[in-house]
């Protein structure tokens, strides 16, 4: 994480409360927040508190991953042909004019794993 924002805001007993998250798109957005809290005090007791949490969550040593999602579907179809060769002809001809086409009820398994380069 390289840069954070920090939203502070007065709830309905008087005190504040500061959301923090990954960038101001993120609140604009209204994604979640990384991590937040409540200062019974001042709003400049609100901002130290809010500006040290956020020096934690910078200073985390993260890493970037390109994680590989692979879905397979599967489906079963009967032809009627004179050999194995014709009959792959006819689903492989059937399948790219989309005569045959697999959908989610087709699931059959899933992979997960970090994309080695």
């Amino acid at each position: 994480m390289k840069s954070i924002a920090i939203e502070i805001y007065e709830n309905s007993e008087g005190e504040f409360n500061y959301e923090i998250y990954s960038c101001a798109e993120d609140i604009e957005d209204g994604e979640d927040s990384l991590d937040g809290g409540c200062c019974t005090s001042t709003i400049e007791n609100a901002l130290e508190m809010a500006t040290d949490q956020a020096k934690v969550l910078l200073a985390r040593k993260t890493k970037e991953f390109e994680v590989l999602i692979e879905e397979k579907l599967t489906k079963v179809v009967k032809i009627e042909a004179e050999n194995e060769g014709q009959a792959k002809d006819i689903i492989k001809r059937k399948y790219d004019n989309q005569d045959i086409v697999l959908t989610g009820d087709d699931f059959s398994d899933k992979t997960i794993e970090i994309n080695k380069r």
